[in-house]
């Protein structure tokens, strides 16, 4: 009986402490509903993820372009600059000599050392558009648009310094010219 006993209260201990399963259907719907609704937003917020990195990318790839029409102008400003620079020296250099030798003070050999240092001016400032050319059309040594440009930059200061010397060259020798004019003038008058 003792067994018995025990048997019985074991069985009743372990039935009372097991957990009964309650079942809920209006909370089981609430849960599943909400969790369906967490999944489409999870899914809409993928997809809209998925559309900001597309956008993102296209947004790149636009400055990309920006930036390269951007170098390009600077570019083409750059060179520009090179070309009427030039075109204004070659201009200078034209009337100087002309003006030079319409003063008539100068023996054949002094005009032709004025001739060559005007010519060696104007192959210098060649070079340099030579030069401006490579670095637009050869990719010399595969230069970067910001590179290029310094190079551009450069070579635009240079032809300007050309320009500055070529003037600096006329003014010396229309000194000389407006000397050599006033004492030929003093001797006729004197």
């Amino acid at each position: 009986m003792k067994q018995l006993i025990l048997f019985l209260f074991l069985l009743i201990g372990g039935i009372t402490s097991a957990q009964l399963v309650v079942s809920d259907p209006v909370q089981t719907a609430v849960g599943n509903a909400t969790l369906i609704k967490n999944g489409a937003i999870l899914l809409k917020a993928g997809k809209t993820l998925q559309e900001a990195k597309r956008n993102v990318e296209l947004l790149k790839g636009a400055k990309k372009a920006i930036e390269k029409v951007s170098g390009v102008l600077d570019d083409v400003n750059e060179i520009a600059t090179i070309l009427d620079t030039q075109g204004s020296l070659l201009s200078y250099i034209d009337e100087s000599a002309s003006l030079l030798s319409n003063a008539q003070v100068f023996n054949a050999g002094e005009y032709n050392d004025i001739i060559y240092e005007y010519t060696k001016i104007i192959r210098k400032s060649s070079k340099i558009i030579n030069q401006a050319q490579k670095a637009i059309t050869d990719d010399l040594f595969k230069m970067n648009d910001g590179q290029r440009l310094e190079v551009l930059g450069k070579q635009s200061q240079d032809i300007k310094y050309l320009l500055n010397r070529a003037r600096n060259l006329t003014r010396k020798y229309q000194s000389i010219a407006n000397r050599r004019l006033i004492r030929k003038a003093s001797r006729n008058n004197g």
